[in-house]
């Protein structure tokens, strides 16, 4: 037999093991077990939105190759809450699915939910703490989390080759030959993705620079969504085309309570449809349009949602004074109830005349970074054709998440040049307060107190009941770690200058008591 013909059947063979193995993979698929849909308060805890983005085997592995980056202390070092599935923080999801487009896959992959950035520990005054359903996270810090994971997933040692290798994860993990073969698989290609990436995303950040408020500018307890839409979605570097604007838009994570009570969703009102708030958050954490229509998750989305609907605060701590809350009363309705609304007393809220609607910058004052993103038209439209026109290519179907046009803004439904009044149901245990953070209690949101220029956030921060939040110190610590300057673009604490401004010589402090006294009620 000629050496010619013996590489054809050797080629032929091969050819064939790997058609075989496609078919036995098909095959097994079948067999894998498929995520489910859960009830709202489970897919609220742990259920699939189609974040996964590493196998369990290969995070597990991180803390031990990778001790910098992850060390022992490592949830409470980016902020997450102990308590979720497989030794994982609440909020975290294991689930047998494939990150990008949903399919069951025979190794399990960790994903994120909803809870992780909407579930928060209170520690208050006595030394008990409290796990808060729907209240944002106020320690959590995810951009430096995904910048290790990112610099885990690309680190190479003094030759070139990467530091994460298969053998590795193996080490630290009990693998089938099946897992082993698919984390392997996913290892080459999430790396190869994110080599590639480098262009949008730039090189990751090393060393202390992921705590350091000079390089990480979005800090805990915040986010910056617009620099992932606009690499993930648009497709576009995450500052201007022209080196001229960085997107500054930082958003305090949102406590979502009582979310049946919200016209339009977002801080500037930029989406009426709640699911689609919902997909958009998944969107920003690695989900994708794909493994948005898969009926599991879409259906965990919506159900994770209509938890947020009708879901509570907690009661304040302590008992307010009743005396003052009742003369506190009478100045919120002459001051804050027209764009706010009023607790009806029996768990119902009376609507505000502008509840709902959009406060124009130059009116609240706030800082308008977020209101004036560069790319928000852009976005609106290309979020509509992703759920509504391009999903999928191939068949006449429509996305089960795809909403109107109108239901985002700026488009049909007008701008979004502001920002929206809304109720402000457990309204003293929001903060830090405004859109951004700024103001580290209810206090200093209402001019009772000075609002600080300069303040430290970070890990275990005690809320105090004197001032309705955070006491801060101007000097960073090892867990009040991240410096918060309000004179930094987008840190603004001006604005909302509500009943008074805190040089108005009509102020009265005896009157802003009383007020906070009756937001402690809420």
């Amino acid at each position: 037999m000629t050496p010619g013909r013996i590489m054809m059947w050797a080629a032929n063979g091969f050819a064939g093991v790997l058609l075989a193995t496609a078919l036995l993979l098909v095959v097994l698929e079948h067999t894998w077990p498929v995520p489910p849909a859960y009830d709202p308060k489970t897919a609220f805890e742990r259920g699939s939105i189609g974040t996964e983005f590493v196998p369990l085997p290969a995070f597990v592995a991180l803390p031990k190759i990778f001790p910098d980056l992850f060390p022992a202390d490592w949830m409470a070092a980016y902020g997450f809450l102990p308590g979720g599935p497989n030794g994982l923080p609440i909020g975290f999801t294991v689930e047998y699915a494939r990150p990008v487009n949903g399919s069951p896959s025979p190794v399990p992959f960790v994903g994120l939910t909803c809870a992780v950035c909407h579930t928060n520990e209170m520690q208050w005054p006595d030394g008990k703490k409290q796990i808060v359903a729907g209240l944002g996270n106020t320690a959590l810090d995810v951009a430096p989390f995904f910048e290790a994971f990112r610099i885990a997933m690309l680190a190479r040692d003094a030759q070139g080759n990467p530091v994460l290798t298969i053998s590795r994860i193996a080490e630290a993990s009990t693998m089938t030959l099946l897992q082993r073969a698919v984390t392997w698989g996913w290892l080459l290609a999430a790396r190869n993705a994110l080599e590639q990436g480098e262009e949008r995303h730039d090189v990751p950040w090393t060393g202390d620079t992921l705590r350091n408020p000079i390089y990480q500018t979005t800090g805990p307890g915040r986010t910056n969504p617009f620099n992932t839409m606009v690499t993930n979605v648009l497709k576009l570097p995450n500052t201007s085309a022209m080196g001229s604007r960085p997107n500054l838009g930082y958003s305090r994570i949102p406590a979502v309570w009582q979310e049946n009570r919200r016209q339009w969703a977002q801080y500037d009102g930029s989406i009426s449809d709640l699911n689609a708030r919902s997909a958009l958050a998944a969107l920003t954490v690695g989900a994708t349009v794909e493994n948005l229509g898969r009926p599991n998750i879409a259906s965990n989305i919506r159900a994770a949602t209509d938890y947020t609907r009708t879901l509570a605060p907690p009661k304040f701590p302590v008992a307010p004074d009743a005396a003052a809350a009742e003369r506190g009363k009478a100045l919120y309705a002459t001051a804050c109830a027209n764009c706010h609304g009023t607790p009806d007393g029996n768990g119902g809220w009376t609507r505000g005349a502008r509840q709902g609607q959009l406060i124009p910058l130059p009116e609240i004052g706030t800082d308008p970074e977020r209101a004036t993103f560069r790319h928000a038209r852009l976005l609106a439209d290309r979020l509509y054709t992703m759920f509504s026109v391009d999903y999928p290519h191939d068949y006449n179907r429509i996305h089960p998440l795809a909403t109107p046009r109108e239901s985002t803004r700026p488009g049909p439904a007008g701008n979004n040049d502001g920002y929206i009044a809304q109720a402000i149901e457990g309204a003293a245990l929001r903060g830090p307060y405004l859109h951004n953070a700024a103001v580290p209690n209810l206090s200093a949101l209402i001019n009772l107190t000075p609002r600080p220029t300069v303040f430290a956030r970070g890990l275990d921060q005690q809320y105090d009941t004197g001032v309705a939040g955070i006491v801060p110190s101007a000097t960073p610590d090892a867990k009040a770690y991240w410096l918060f300057d309000t004179r930094l673009p987008g840190n603004s604490n001006a604005g909302h200058d509500y009943p008074w401004r805190a040089d108005d010589p009509a102020r009265n402090p005896a009157a802003l008591a009383d007020l906070l006294a009756y937001l402690e009620t809420f």
